[in-house]
């Protein structure tokens, strides 16, 4: 079930403290053999790496997946860390941040909510006061790798089993403007069905909205090429009063112009 809701670039002030983590490779598609560059950024800004920050750190081929710990910042520069594409065809990156909790004024969480949470999945919040909220992050990010080698078929609809995670059900850096990409919404507290799902095109500036269905898909229309980065957040609340949860997945792909 397809719902476009606008098409508008948002914006939300007071929601600085809640933006989503990207994972954002330096490139949308090199040659095999190439070293890429990785950052993390929120709200437009790059972010210092976060090798101490890390839960889990994986990337995906067709054949291989490499699991760490964390990776580090490269020497000389602490926003980014390398990773040499060594296999043709799709490769994922993914990463978890290790959960914290921020205290946050209560009409600051609120106004986030209202933005970035569709009203079906709105929970109650106090009108005045502090809460505390649990974050839990998840982002991956999609680059092509060519050679001569034949391309296998692409791993981008594969699951990674995240806490939380948008997971497309085709492969997007093959979308063309004009098409939809299908996407998949999960999350481990509840929330991935009538979700909203915002796709902004950084490139563009561009952002629209769809909301999931009750099987958690969401189609994502795709109205210009550039860099698409996705996001979807889960709140519940928590035993006590004014502590809640937000699960937020990010993706992160590059749709070019139609040949």
């Amino acid at each position: 079930m397809r719902v476009v809701l606008a098409a508008l670039v948002m914006s939300c002030a007071p929601c600085a403290a809640q933006q989503a983590v990207f994972l954002t490779p330096s490139e949308a598609t090199v040659r095999v053999g190439t070293t890429l560059e990785l950052r993390t950024n929120a709200g437009g800004a790059d972010l210092e790496w976060p090798a101490d920050r890390t839960d889990h750190f994986f990337a995906r081929t067709a054949w291989t997946q490499e699991n760490r710990g964390s990776v580090a910042a490269q020497e000389g520069d602490a926003s980014t860390a390398a990773w040499v594409a060594d296999r043709v065809g799709v490769l994922m990156f993914g990463l978890d941040l290790q959960p914290r909790t921020e205290t946050l004024e209560a009409g600051t969480f609120a106004a986030f909510q209202s933005v970035h949470v569709s009203a079906e999945r709105r929970v109650a919040l106090p009108k005045e006061g502090s809460v505390e909220v649990r974050r839990v992050e998840s982002a991956k990010a999609l680059v092509r790798v060519e050679g001569d080698a034949t391309e296998p078929e692409s791993i981008a609809m594969s699951k990674t089993g995240q806490a939380v995670e948008i997971r497309p059900l085709m492969d997007p850096t093959r979308a063309r403007v004009g098409s939809d990409v299908p996407l998949k919404v999960y999350s481990q507290i509840g929330g991935a069905s009538r979700a909203l799902v915002l796709a902004t095109n950084t490139t563009t500036g561009e952002t629209v909205r769809a909301q999931s269905d009750d099987w958690g898909i969401a189609d994502v229309p795709i109205v210009s090429a550039g860099r698409w980065q996705v996001e979807v957040h889960a709140i519940r609340s928590m035993r006590g009063v004014g502590s809640y949860e937000l699960h937020t997945a990010t993706l992160t792909f590059d749709v070019g112009d139609a040949p």
